[in-house]
């Protein structure tokens, strides 16, 4: 498969909980972070949680957050989430994992179930990405350390 990149960040058009459609190709030229919660809603919601936490902190280190759902969470995601701070996307039918994946060497790739991480910096380029849940902190201490 050929990833379309747009200044080295994947052009995808997500839908966007709630309506819309974003594309985080569009956020080149802006440090930009997308993370894929993982599957079950309740993880995904821990997950939106550790990074809406920290939202305040990306966005003073100019980053813009977004959060991918999949799966059940996607199926689910209907529901309230609050005002996360976070732009919330769904790939229900992982064609946006499949392009961000593309981006990992063989060994660091994972299944989109688990979820993981994309640090961007502001040329587009990926400065860092981690497999699976639980990188909120280790994506705020990236971008702050690249400040």
């Amino acid at each position: 498969m050929t990833t379309n990149l747009c200044y080295g960040i994947p052009d995808v058009t997500l839908r966007c909980v709630g309506g819309g459609q974003i594309n985080p190709s569009a956020f080149a030229g802006h440090e930009l972070v997308v993370f894929f919660c993982p599957s079950s809603s309740s993880a995904a919601a821990s997950e939106i949680e550790a990074y809406a936490a920290r939202a305040k902190a990306f966005v003073d280190g100019g980053a813009w957050l977004i959060g991918v759902l999949s799966g059940e969470a996607a199926a689910k995601s209907g529901g309230n989430l609050g005002d996360t701070g976070i732009k919330l996307a769904e790939d229900t039918d992982g064609a946006a994992w499949e392009v961000f994946e593309e981006l990992l060497k063989t060994s660091e790739r994972t299944e989109e179930v688990e979820g993981g991480a994309f640090l961007f910096e502001r040329g587009g380029c990926l400065a860092k990405a981690w497999a699976g849940t639980g990188h909120a902190e280790n994506a705020l201490n990236e971008l702050q350390r690249s400040a």
